[in-house]
């Protein structure tokens, strides 16, 4: 395949754009707790990262009635939202630049995050320059999952977002950190730019491109890759 045109970047949230694992974490860690169910960081890792709040909590705890499910994700909703409130949130190193940079020279850029609480999270970034512009005016479009469209790592949300920004999805960067956010956007048809953040990089072995930092990618050499392999 020769030679694309990237006219769109795609970024996951948690531990893409900001440091929020550990405030989920300790989310869940909580709810758990309260079930009298313990729960580690490496249970995190290794069923939480990039799933849906609904599918954490019914392989933690199995199969639960509707009605304590709907409230437990609640109380997990909650339980973010009062850390995110007494922790504040930082961004991965040059996430907000990469956007930034992306936007510079032509690409529109949009975020796909299978949790609830990307919009409000990326409200609470500060600003990393002088602009004094929030963060989420670097993105044109913020799709969060709703409860009802599909969990990575089915494509949907990376497919929404590219139309959200007027673009195919084989004209899409896509940047990742979970294994499941991977494999959706290669469903998708988009080049996956994965971070090993929060995954070990074997983990992602899928991605087509796999960087430790933002600080290791040299943007003209990305934005001249050739098609996925």
């Amino acid at each position: 395949m020769g030679p694309r045109r990237f006219q769109a970047a795609i970024f996951d949230f948690d531990g893409v754009i900001a440091d929020s694992i550990p405030l989920h974490y300790e989310a869940f860690r909580r709810v758990f707790a309260a079930e009298g169910v313990a729960f580690t960081f490496e249970d995190y890792r290794r069923t939480a990262n990039g799933a849906p709040r609904d599918k954490v909590i019914r392989t933690v705890l199995g199969q639960v009635e509707p009605e304590r499910l709907k409230r437990l994700m609640a109380e997990k909703e909650r339980e973010v939202m009062t850390l995110l409130g007494e922790r504040g949130l930082e961004p991965i190193p040059g996430a907000l630049e990469m956007a930034r940079d992306l936007r510079s020279r032509g690409l529109r850029t949009a975020v796909a995050s299978s949790s609830r609480t990307a919009r409000r999270f990326l409200e609470a970034l500060e600003p990393r320059d002088d602009s004094c512009r929030p963060a989420i005016s670097l993105f044109e479009a913020v799709l969060e999952s709703d409860g009802i469209r599909a969990p990575k790592p089915d494509p949907e949300i990376f497919l929404m977002a590219a139309k959200a920004v007027g673009t195919e999805p084989e004209d899409c960067l896509a940047f990742e950190d979970a294994v499941q956010g991977v494999r959706a956007a290669r469903a998708a048809g988009m080049l996956v730019v994965a971070l090993t953040t929060t995954e070990d990089r074997e983990a992602l072995g899928e991605a087509d491109l796999i960087f430790d930092s933002f600080g290791e990618i040299d943007l003209d050499e990305l934005l001249r890759v050739e098609g996925v392999s």
